[in-house]
């Protein structure tokens, strides 16, 4: 938070990964613990962009995961190519440019691949020699201000 407030960056980049060690290590009420922790984390830094005038009002805020975690009860602990669906992630934004539509039902699916190359496209930047990136989820997607390329 202090960084934020001093330098001000443009791109701010905040990797949360607590719970991915507490559930490898099979402690599932850290994780939850540490969910709520990580809620609570968010909301202070989007109070804080909210109420620092560099910021408020265009910002956008992207959080999602590394990985899937599996489809079935027994999959919380392991994730990689051999378990279903660790290879399905999700994805929040929050923006002024988005309306807010909760979870999404019936729309193609963005890929994680999407992300640099979305937050280069809101930047007007095509990212070269990235591979594989993938194609900037479009303004309907992420809001006005995101530019398909």
């Amino acid at each position: 938070m202090d960084y934020l407030k001093r330098a001000h960056p443009r791109v701010l980049y905040i990797a949360f990964d607590e719970t991915d060690d507490w559930a490898h290590d099979g402690h599932y009420d850290l994780v939850l613990e540490t969910l709520h922790r990580t809620d609570g984390y968010l909301k202070e830094l989007w109070d804080a962009l909210q109420s620092d005038p560099q910021y408020r009002g265009t910002t956008t805020l992207i959080v999602t995961t590394d990985h899937g975690r599996g489809r079935t009860g027994d999959g919380w602990r392991k994730h990689g190519k051999d378990v279903p669906g660790a290879d399905e992630i999700w994805m929040a934004i929050a923006s002024p440019d988005s309306t807010r539509r909760g979870e999404w039902r019936d729309h193609p699916p963005l890929f994680q691949n999407q992300i640099a190359a979305t937050i280069a496209s809101a930047f007007g930047l095509k990212l070269r020699g990235a591979e594989p990136a993938g194609r900037p989820a479009n303004r309907v997607e992420v809001g006005r201000r995101a530019r398909s390329g």
